[in-house]
């Protein structure tokens, strides 16, 4: 509750009162949630050369007529894994990056996980403001952390050394540990929302009508 309080209801200060420095302020309290500024710098970490990416990752950017037709990423070497969208070519493989990814993915993961904590009978899928903020569409590098997490699951070699599952002894198994923490990360952000109800086709409410309502 900390995380997501202002300094006016925060109980460390500030207060109510007309005194007291508000949200926006260039006085002491937070422009920001303290934790919109913890998600916003995780996110960060995801995409911080030479941490998880390469230190020129962020050099070359893709022309004004490629990114429109590339589904606006703009800098495709800062992705962490060949496939949609990014060439081979460009994608630097590393153990220290991909060990720094899951440490990453995994302190994600532990910010994400509020859902796992809520009673059945009152489950609200859109409750968490960890992953509300998580999945703003002003989010520090939305798409590059798509289209890292998609590559890195659809690309992923099992085989490995011609061994099945082979690549968990190739560099230190890093490679399965961040599909595993990629896999993860990608379907609890994909999961959250309200979910969709489809209205029932015409003819088929109420008993004995479905075989009328198909033509």
């Amino acid at each position: 509750q900390l995380c997501w309080s202002t300094v006016e209801d925060s109980p460390f200060g500030g207060g109510g009162g007309d005194g007291g420095a508000k949200s926006g302020d260039d006085g002491d309290g937070f422009r920001e949630p303290l934790g919109q500024l913890v998600i916003q710098a995780v996110m960060h970490l995801l995409f911080l050369p030479s941490f998880t990416v390469d230190t020129d990752a962020f050099e070359n950017e893709y022309e004004e007529d490629e990114q429109e037709e590339d589904l606006d990423v703009l800098h495709p070497g800062a992705v962490w894994a060949p496939g949609i969208i990014v060439p081979n070519d460009i994608v630097v493989l590393s153990t220290t990056y991909d060990k720094n990814r899951v440490e990453v993915l995994r302190l994600m993961l532990a910010m994400l996980c509020e859902p796992l904590f809520q009673p059945a009978d009152n489950f609200d899928p859109v409750r968490s403001l960890w992953l509300k903020s998580a999945t703003a569409i002003d989010v520090p590098y939305a798409s590059l952390l798509f289209y890292s997490l998609l590559n890195t699951v659809i690309s992923f070699d099992p085989v490995g050394w011609g061994v099945p599952y082979g690549a968990n002894m190739s560099r230190s198994g890093a490679p399965a540990r961040v599909l595993e923490k990629a896999a993860q990360v990608l379907i609890v952000l994909l999961d959250h929302g309200p979910s969709v109800s489809t209205p029932p086709a015409e003819g088929e409410e109420g008993e004995g009508e479905g075989n009328g309502g198909a033509e």
